[in-house]
């Protein structure tokens, strides 16, 4: 009785760490876009490298755009981690993939007219 006792709260506390160190981008990236523009955060996602803040899924000139009007969020905190993103392939493709997808979702809602906006579809 005892044994399972310490096996369900060894379960339970690996469980509660697991939660804690899920990254914060493994939703959709498309809804997590609308679901910040419907609160008002208009903000972009970039991915911090050593020389730059990377912003994937625009062109340059949209880059720019945004650089000047709009607030960048890093998905990455370089100073956090232990190795360079650059050194991780899979988790840097993880972050351009939603990174991407988020970007684009956001740049067309707020470039698109308010009234095709919330149009619905039936």
């Amino acid at each position: 009785m005892q044994a399972i006792q310490r096996f369900l709260i060894a379960t339970m506390l690996m469980l509660g760490a697991y939660a804690q160190a899920a990254p914060a981008y493994q939703g959709a990236p498309a809804d997590d876009a609308r679901l910040h523009y419907q609160q008002g955060q208009i903000a972009f996602v970039g991915i911090q490298l050593a020389e730059e803040l990377e912003i994937p899924g625009l062109k340059p000139a949209q880059q720019d755009v945004v650089r000047q009007q709009y607030e960048i969020r890093p998905l990455n905190r370089r100073w956090k981690t232990f190795a360079n993103i650059e050194q991780q392939a899979d988790e840097l493709g993880r972050l351009r993939s939603y990174a991407v997808r988020y970007n684009l979702m956001m740049w067309k809602l707020d470039r698109s007219p308010k009234s095709d906006r919330f149009k619905y579809r039936y």
